[in-house]
């Protein structure tokens, strides 16, 4: 499917910060009434965009806030690819699989990484925590 210019035109907002909350809400609706597919966008971003790993990660963080669930860990997992070690992206995988219940998907995740990162290390400690509290006492 041919993307209109209206799509990277709102990507290119999200890329300079122009108006982004409403250019995120727009992607979202687009994602949401299907007029254009996860592929088509990462296509425009692709070719079009600079700061991909940026622009990536800002989307998938606006479907998780907009209900957007399915877009959300395959934008971040494009970012990943872009960067393996970007701490933006790294945390941003495992507060999301963190905020849906996945606790031992998130910890062995960030497990995986290896990032120094404050953010991403406090996530960690947060996500074990909860973790052993969920633990069947023995």
């Amino acid at each position: 499917m041919k993307v209109d210019r209206r799509v990277t035109f709102l990507l290119r907002r999200i890329e300079h910060d122009v108006d982004r909350e409403q250019a995120i809400l727009e992607i979202v609706k687009v994602l949401k009434e299907k007029q254009y597919a996860f592929k088509d966008i990462c296509t425009v971003i692709e070719k079009d965009i600079i700061y991909k790993i940026k622009v990536l990660n800002t989307i998938g963080i606006g479907c998780f806030l907009n209900d957007e669930y399915d877009s959300v860990i395959p934008f971040l997992e494009v970012a990943l690819r872009y960067s393996p070690t970007d701490p933006d992206t790294i945390y941003n995988i495992g507060y999301v699989l963190t905020k849906i219940g996945l606790y031992e998907e998130a910890f062995g995740f960030l497990n995986q990484v290896h990032c120094l990162d404050e953010g991403v290390l406090k996530l960690k400690q947060q996500i074990k925590a909860k973790i052993i509290n969920l633990s069947p006492i023995e």
